[in-house]
């Protein structure tokens, strides 16, 4: 597991990548190593999960890091107005 921040409209949006090894690579895939992120990137317009493939740990977390950085990042109102509202 490894930590990522972003700074994204004044403020920083922590993101926590995982990275699996597969001893063999899944059918259609060549790559050994996969990473993704627990947060939804570009929210407004199509939201996914950050993620990438590479030969090496490096290069599938270096994939994952470039989707958080190429991408907005929206924090969700909700967990905002929701800690709010139960305080």
């Amino acid at each position: 597991m490894f930590s990522f921040k972003k700074c994204s409209g004044g403020r920083e949006v922590d993101f926590v990548i995982t990275v699996k090894e597969f001893a063999a690579p899944p059918p259609g895939q060549f790559m050994r190593f996969f990473a993704q992120a627990d947060k939804p990137i570009n929210q407004k317009l199509a939201p996914f999960l950050p993620s990438g493939w590479g030969n090496s740990l490096l290069s599938a977390l270096c994939d994952c890091t470039r989707a958080i950085r190429d991408f907005p990042c929206d924090e969700e109102e909700t967990s905002t107005t929701q800690g709010a509202s139960t305080a």
